[in-house]
């Protein structure tokens, strides 16, 4: 990971440790869980604490939460993992243009990406068509 994408995820704890505990508590995990678009029912947020929770306290601490992040993220190559990325971020069919900086990391990437994609998607109701733009980049 370059240190960039590590501070995204020290931020992104930041955001997530509302109490500014230094750890995130079974709440504050599965709002990150949300987030994310992943399941975050009581059973949900207690097998991903079970995976991810290595000292067994029932917490996430920094370190741990980079572990979660690393491997729930993952590198975006592909067209269905750069589909489901935008899926996850927006949790709509179409790119909600005020989320496209959750999905283009901007502490990684320049505002003039976030910008560039604003003008490449073609508009659709109520938002952008990722699925289009995707199907468009990865047929050239």
């Amino acid at each position: 990971m370059t240190p960039e994408q590590l501070k995204e995820i020290e931020d992104n704890f930041k955001h997530f440790d509302k109490d500014s505990s230094g750890v995130l508590d079974k709440r504050e995990f599965r709002a990150c869980l949300q987030s994310l678009g992943q399941d975050s029912g009581p059973a949900d947020v207690k097998a991903a604490l079970a995976i991810y929770d290595k000292d067994a306290n029932g917490k996430i601490s920094r370190d741990e939460f980079v572990d979660f992040m690393i491997k729930r993220l993952g590198d975006t190559d592909s067209k269905d993992e750069i589909l489901d990325a935008f899926t996850i971020i927006n949790q709509k069919e179409y790119a909600v243009p005020e989320l496209l900086s959750a999905v283009v990391n901007e502490t990684t990437f320049k505002d003039e990406y976030v910008d560039y994609l604003k003008k490449e998607m073609a508009p659709q109701e109520d938002g952008l068509n990722f699925k289009k733009w995707v199907d468009e980049v990865f047929a050239r």
